[in-house]
C-alpha cells in the first residue's frame, strides 16, 4: 500500500499472492504490512478474493524446497547435518572468496599504472595506503554477510603483496599526516567510500561526501600516481578521480578476502574482469532540470523494461518446455 498500487493492506496480501509471491517477511506486528499474509490471506480466502487452490499452490511452493532438503526430517537422515561447523571459513573457503572478489572487481580507468611491478622489478619501492577504511575490513563485509573470524583489509592485502616483492607500503588515514605520506611515496592507494545506504537509510547524494573529496583534492596536488579503490554498495560518482587519478578500480563489497585480492589485481596475478551491473549518473544529475539525467533517466527507464521482456520471455519459454507455470522460475511483485 505504501507504493499506492494496492488499496490497503488486504488488497496488497491478494495481489502479491496471486503475482507469485509465496513468503511474506513478517514480523507479527498486526496492522502493519509486515503482518499482511499472516492478517490478510484468511479473511480474503473467505471473502472470496483468493481461492483455496491458489492459497494451497502458494503454500506448496513455499514449503516444497524445505522438504526438499530435509528440514522436517530427523537430523540424523538429514546429510548436510554430517557437515562439520569446521569446514566454515576453510582454506578452501578463503581461497574462493579471494579469487570471487578479485573477478568482480571493476577497472573503470587505467593509465598505464596497473598491474604495478614489484619492487625487484623496477616497481615502486613504497606504496601509500591511505583513506577511508583502508584498514577496515567491516567495510568490505556486507550487512547480510555475517562476521568472519578473519578478513583482510585493503592495508593487509597491499602491505603483504608490497613487501613478499622487496618493497613496502604505509599507512595513513585521511588527514595531514596521509597527505605527507603520499608526498613521500611512489605510489598511493586511495580508498574512498559511497554515504552508507541501507535498509530504511537512503543516500542522498551520488557523490562522495564532501570531507573525502577535500582529502582526495589534496592528494591529487601531490602529483604522486594515484589508484582509486571505491568500496561501497552502490554505484558512486567519482568524477575528480576519474578527471585527476592515474586508476580506479570499483570494488563494491569485496568480502573477507577483499584486501587480498585488491592485491592479487593490483600486481597483476589477477587481470580485471567484473564489469559494472547498473549506470553510475554523475551527482550533478541530481538537479530536477538538468536535461542530460532525464536523457539518462529515460535510457533507464527503457533498458528496464527490456531486460523485464526478456526475463519473462524466458521464464515462459521454461514454463512451455517443463510444463509448469512461468511463476514457478520467476517470482516477483508488481509496484507502481
Amino acid at each position: 500500500p505504501g507504493q499506492g498500487y494496492a488499496h490497503g493492506l488486504r488488497g496488497a496480501a491478494v495481489a502479491a499472492l496471486v503475482n507469485g509471491t509465496v513468503i511474506s517477511i513478517e514480523s507479527g506486528r498486526a496492522g502493519s504490512h509486515e503482518a499482511a499474509f499472516q492478517t490478510e490471506l484468511l479473511p480474503a480466502l473467505e471473502a472470496g478474493q483468493i481461492t483455496l487452490q491458489q492459497l494451497q499452490a502458494a503454500a506448496t511452493r513455499a514449503l516444497l524446497p524445505r522438504f526438499r532438503v530435509g528440514l522436517y526430517d530427523p537430523p540424523e537422515l538429514v546429510p548436510w547435518n554430517q557437515i562439520p561447523a569446521s569446514v566454515i571459513e576453510s582454506p578452501a573457503h578463503h581461497s574462493l572468496a579471494r579469487r570471487a572478489a578479485a573477478q568482480s572487481f571493476v577497472l573503470l580507468k587505467n593509465e598505464g599504472l596497473l598491474p604495478l611491478k614489484t619492487a625487484t622489478a623496477g616497481g615502486p619501492s613504497t606504496i601509500a595506503v591511505v583513506g577511508f577504511g583502508a584498514n577496515s575490513t567491516s567495510s568490505s563485509i556486507n550487512r547480510y554477510s555475517g562476521h568472519p573470524q578473519s578478513s583482510t583489509s585493503v592495508w593487509d592485502g597491499i602491505s603483504a603483496a608490497a613487501a613478499a616483492g622487496g618493497g613496502k607500503a604505509v599507512l595513513g588515514a585521511s588527514d595531514s599526516a596521509a597527505v605527507a605520506l603520499v608526498k613521500a611515496a611512489d605510489v598511493a592507494v586511495v580508498v574512498v567510500s559511497g554515504e552508507a545506504e541501507g535498509e530504511s537509510h537512503d543516500r542522498q547524494q551520488l557523490g562522495l561526501p564532501a570531507d573525502q573529496l577535500a582529502f582526495l583534492s589534496l592528494l591529487i596536488a601531490t602529483k604522486v600516481p594515484l589508484l582509486v579503490c571505491t568500496i561501497s554498495g552502490g554505484a558512486v560518482d567519482i568524477t575528480l578521480a576519474q578527471q585527476h587519478a592515474q586508476a580506479i578500480i570499483a570494488m563494491y563489497s569485496g568480502g573477507m578476502e577483499a584486501g587480498s585480492a585488491l592485491a592479487d589485481v593490483v600486481f597483476g596475478a589477477v587481470n580485471p574482469s567484473g564489469v559494472l551491473a547498473a549506470g553510475i549518473y554523475k551527482a550533478d544529475c541530481e538537479r530536477h532540470d538538468c536535461c542530460a539525467c532525464h536523457c539518462h533517466r529515460m535510457v533507464a527507464a527503457i533498458n528496464t523494461v527490456i531486460a523485464f521482456t526478456v526475463t519473462m520471455t524466458i521464464a515462459r519459454l521454461c514454463a512451455l518446455l517443463t510444463g509448469s507455470n512461468a511463476s514457478d522460475f520467476l517470482s516477483m511483485s508488481i509496484r507502481k
